[in-house]
């Protein structure tokens, strides 16, 4: 019986997916045919293929199962034969595909930030090697569960064949994404990682300012007055740091009230100059301040101040000595006059007396 031997063709894309089966196609169904009546030789290339197996399709159409060694464009001869049969043409060649992609494997996805603290902007990939011309292009991010948006930004290569992928976008504490990686010549197993994302989910609060009381000289700071755009829910005195700046030896928080619409009245004390200065930063958890501290300045009444010049017990005051005195009057011939006039007065005082006496005794 004549048979039209009509075409054969190879599965696989060129450079890309392999081929695995062959697919031959007559004008009718060859009874009988099986895999060994399919002789295969070498038509271009050097390739060495294996028939796994032949399934035939109805029709005409037969597929062969083929597996082996071969690079992208060899081509085979295949060479059906069967009893009672005549195959015309004899013989047809076909092009076969190999993966020519340089195989990589994706060993992690990492993201930076902190849960609920630092929000995620960065994400590491790391793979076994170096990939050619890796771009953020070739990156695919796809939110999943918590996260609405993520966008890729600038890729950096660290080295090694770790990435580092900056990202952008809109998700909650814990949100999930999927980050898949895709680039000609190369093939990445896995082809994605999930990762999980952080977010920054404190309540942000603008610091808006600080203020001592008193004035400058005459009225010590007993208190300041912090402002926020917002009440904070649960603020307390040990919320609140006081770092002593230029011209201040101690600052320290006493009582913390709540006037109401963000504004909170510190009582303090310690040691500092008129005009001296502290840092006040505020930190709680569930919160961030911006910005996170302020500069303040502090008044002292000078007559409080035990060093200050009006304290007139103070060394610094103009009528009290020299402190390299020990706090006396400065030397003066004044020293050497007055305790001898006394002495003088008193002599002659003494003088005087004794001829009085010596009188009064003659007298009787």
């Amino acid at each position: 019986t004549g048979v039209a031997f009509e075409s054969v063709a190879a599965d696989g894309t060129a450079g890309v997916a392999i081929t695995t089966k062959v697919t031959l196609t007559f004008d009718q169904d060859v009874s009988g045919l099986a895999a060994g009546d399919v002789a295969i030789g070498a038509a271009y290339g050097t390739p060495s293929v294996t028939v796994d197996g032949l399934s035939a399709l109805g029709e005409g159409v037969y597929e062969l199962e083929v597996s082996g060694d071969w690079d992208e464009g060899d081509q085979i001869l295949l060479t059906p034969s069967q009893d009672g049969y005549r195959i015309e043409p004899s013989s047809r060649s076909v092009t076969l595909h190999a993966d020519t992609r340089t195989p990589i494997a994706l060993e992690s996805v990492t993201a930076d930030g902190t849960t609920g603290t630092a929000t995620t902007t960065k994400i590491t990939l790391t793979f076994d090697q170096n990939v050619s011309g890796l771009a953020a292009g070739d990156i695919t991010l796809t939110p999943g569960a918590g996260a609405d948006t993520i966008t890729a930004g600038t890729l950096t290569s660290l080295g090694s064949g770790v990435y580092e992928l900056e990202v952008s976008g809109d998700w909650d504490e814990a949100g999930k994404a999927t980050v898949a990686v895709a680039k000609a010549g190369y093939t990445f197993t896995p082809g994605s990682i999930e990762v999980t994302l952080h977010a920054d989910t404190r309540t942000p609060v603008a610091f808006n300012s600080v203020a001592a009381d008193g004035t400058a000289g005459t009225s010590t700071t007993t208190k300041i007055t912090l402002t926020f755009d917002k009440d904070i829910t649960g603020l307390a005195a040990g919320d609140i740091t006081l770092t002593p700046g230029a011209g201040a030896d101690t600052v320290t928080a006493g009582t913390l009230t709540s006037l109401g619409s963000g504004v909170y009245e510190l009582e303090i004390n310690g040691d500092w100059d008129e005009a001296g200065k502290a840092t006040v930063a505020v930190g709680k958890a569930g919160y961030t301040f911006t910005p996170a501290s302020h500069e303040i300045t502090l008044h002292r009444n000078n007559s409080d101040d035990p060093d200050g010049p009006d304290n007139p017990d103070s060394p610094g005051n103009p009528d009290v000595g020299d402190s390299r005195d020990g706090g006396k009057m400065p030397f003066t011939g004044a020293d050497v006059f007055y305790p001898l006039a006394l002495s003088a007065i008193m002599l002659l005082t003494g003088c005087g007396l004794g001829v009085w006496r010596r009188r009064r005794k003659q007298g009787r």
